[in-house]
């Protein structure tokens, strides 16, 4: 019996020591290191067509000021050269303004992420509009294509600039559309980091 009451002493101590014994749980630490790994992104914007419409004066009557008089006896035939008509009065508009200097405000716009400035060039592709007769010869010469800039900040809010560029009309020997077949007459290259 004494090894019972031994035995239930022991397991009460035993016990109480467990209570009164706060028991301390381990612990580690470790640590992650995030990193999101943003890709480039460019955004131009740009036209596919430009449509120019030069206006000008559609039908011009010049009276001439030298009187066409002409003398023949009655039943004859009459023939006569007006040397003077068309000497003087309408000017050429294509011999006084063979080039024109266009300006596209807003012709393009770019928007971007990335690390550092974005550069923006202009070429042209090909610099001859043709008549839309396909008469050789009849044609408009594009020339000195510029940009506003060529270097853009990275961001989101919206950046545009414009395109200046010459224009020689004197190919253009008839009215109508002239325009480029096949490659367009512009490229414009927006190059990221």
């Amino acid at each position: 019996m004494i090894a019972t009451k031994y035995k239930a002493a022991l397991l009460s101590l035993a016990a109480a020591g467990l209570l009164s014994t706060s028991v301390q749980a381990a612990s580690v630490n470790g640590e992650t290191k995030l990193t999101v790994n943003m890709p480039e992104i460019l955004v131009l914007y740009h036209f596919d067509e430009i449509e120019i419409d030069l206006t000008g004066p559609a039908a011009t009557a010049v009276p001439q000021t030298a009187a066409l008089s002409v003398t023949a006896a009655l039943g004859t035939n009459i023939s006569t050269e007006a040397d003077t008509l068309g000497a003087s009065g309408a000017v050429n508009p294509l011999t006084s303004s063979n080039n024109m200097t266009v300006n596209i405000e807003g012709a393009w716009a770019v928007r971007s992420l990335s690390s550092a400035n974005v550069s923006i060039t202009g070429s042209i592709q090909n610099g001859t509009l043709a008549h839309e007769s396909g008469t050789v010869g009849q044609e408009i010469t594009v020339s000195g294509l510029t940009l506003s800039t060529n270097s853009v900040a990275p961001g989101w809010s919206l950046a545009t600039g414009d395109m200046t560029f010459s224009l020689d009309l004197s190919g253009a020997t008839a009215a109508g559309a002239y325009t480029t077949a096949g490659t367009d007459t512009f490229l414009l290259t927006l190059t990221g980091n």
